[in-house]
């Protein structure tokens, strides 16, 4: 029996709107959505419109082994009124989906996979640890509010979205090449924030003192502050190549680096004090822009660093790097990240204060992925009603293959209903950047292992 107790949401409150951020307004879906509405509206969205099958077809890693993977794998409810859930698991994705249309949660939480299903677990006081996990990543918007001035809080923008897009590209480069990681689902969070799933095999059986270890070297901030350590690692650079055309070409002009007290302040601190009296007292008389600007304090730190008694200062040479870290290397929530045992927020979630899907996107087009523009669930249904006045002739309920759906058995194969709405796009998403080549490769490894058993049966033959 799942033991459901009270625990406090998500806490994120809709900040006040910033008069200088036009499209930073809460869209009509989070004016609309109440508990009164929500509720139906969530009951058509799992009965009609959430992807089960590709769903499935992630969580069970293409399993032949009685989908242990997806039946010990831990799911948790939060309901109207904080009401959490957890420890709930499912034989399969049927009663997953009875479970959802049934008891409507408001938000769905996906969990690591236990040795038995994770219901199970007052069966085995001891030992009942976590056997794999995808290693996910958490960035929120609201951690960069000391260097952005469009937005605050859980408000984002198109513009302050760059600190996300930045965030991403630098993961993407990282994750890839220096952890040669292969299978990354990047999800908008349906507020103010990215979550990241690392799916590849090897990744989900990292220990929790291997996921703590990637942490530390991907983390590079402490609040505010950045800190490279005792030394220039090379992994510092190639993030400052990814994130310098970014903070040159758009976050110096767009957050108003050099005009808004607050990141000038920050910008300011982060000289050594002779360079940013004189630098200040210059700029208070200039009317240059602020990419000018930019310029000016490179040439500046150049000019200093060829002055120094050593022939050439190499701390001075750092402080570009920090200061483009400062304002935008990725944000970790930590916490996330450090433990197999965390949950997170499933993809294709609707978040109930915006009413937006928690929709994945493509990494390589992070930047022009707007977060405003995000189907959300009021919209999906009037989809639906939309295609049915369109198309009034009754037609059985098909699944995607063509086969009447009049059994629980069809939940595998989801219906059509997603093609007729916006979610089409997000589902197709999911499957040309994650899901196919995932299953790609788990069937490729599959094929050489037993390639290679074969093998070496037919040579130990006498």
């Amino acid at each position: 029996m799942t033991e459901p107790m009270q625990v406090s949401g998500e806490g994120d409150v809709q900040s006040k709107e910033m008069d200088t951020c036009e499209s930073s307004t809460v869209g009509r879906a989070a004016v609309a959505l109440n508990e009164e509405n929500l509720l139906p509206m969530l009951k058509i969205y799992y009965s009609r419109l959430f992807p089960y099958r590709q769903m499935f077809q992630w969580l069970s890693y293409c399993s032949t082994d009685d989908d242990v993977a997806f039946r010990n794998r831990e799911f948790s409810f939060t309901y109207p009124n904080d009401i959490y859930s957890r420890w709930n698991s499912f034989k399969t994705v049927a009663t997953l989906k009875e479970h959802l249309i049934d008891g409507v949660p408001v938000k769905l939480d996906i969990g690591p996979v236990y040795p038995a299903p994770a219901k199970d677990h007052n069966s085995y006081p001891k030992n009942f640890d976590p056997v794999q996990r995808e290693v996910v990543f958490d960035i929120d918007m609201d951690d960069y509010d000391s260097v952005r001035t469009c937005c605050e809080g859980a408000t984002v923008c198109h513009c302050c979205w760059r600190f996300m897009a930045a965030a991403v590209a630098v993961l993407e480069r990282t994750l890839r090449e220096d952890f040669g990681l292969k299978h990354l689902l990047w999800v908008y969070s349906g507020r103010r924030g990215v979550h990241c799933w690392v799916a590849d095999e090897n990744a989900r059986q990292w220990t929790d003192p291997v996921r703590r270890s990637v942490v530390r070297y991907l983390s590079l901030m402490d609040g505010a502050t950045v800190d490279f350590g005792p030394y220039h690692h090379p992994m510092v650079k190639k993030s400052v190549a990814v994130l310098r055309p970014i903070f040159e070409e758009h976050i110096i002009e767009e957050q108003q680096v050099f005009e808004n007290p607050k990141t000038y302040k920050l910008l300011l601190s982060m000289l050594p004090a002779a360079m940013s009296e004189s630098l200040h007292e210059e700029w208070q008389k200039s009317s240059l822009s602020g990419k000018h600007k930019w310029v000016q304090l490179q040439k500046t730190i150049q000019k200093a660093g060829k002055k120094s008694k050593r022939g050439y200062d190499d701390s001075l040479d750092s402080i570009e790097d920090k200061i483009i870290c400062a304002f935008t290397y990725p944000r970790l929530d930590t916490h996330v990240s450090a433990s197999m045992g965390h949950l997170l927020k499933s993809p294709f979630c609707v978040h109930p204060k915006t009413g937006r899907i928690c929709v994945p996107f493509d990494p390589q087009h992070a930047t022009e992925f707007n977060p405003l523009r995000v189907v959300e669930l009021p919209q999906l249904l009037e989809q639906l009603d939309e295609w049915a006045e369109k198309h009034p002739s009754p037609v059985a309920e098909t699944t995607d293959d063509g086969e009447d759906d009049d059994s629980s058995k069809s939940t595998l194969k989801q219906t059509n209903d997603i093609s007729k709405t916006g979610m089409a796009d997000a589902v197709e998403v999911f499957e040309r950047c994650f899901l196919k080549p995932l299953t790609k490769s788990i069937r490729a490894e599959r094929i050489k292992q037993r390639e290679a058993s074969e093998a070496a049966s037919l040579g130990s033959d006498p």
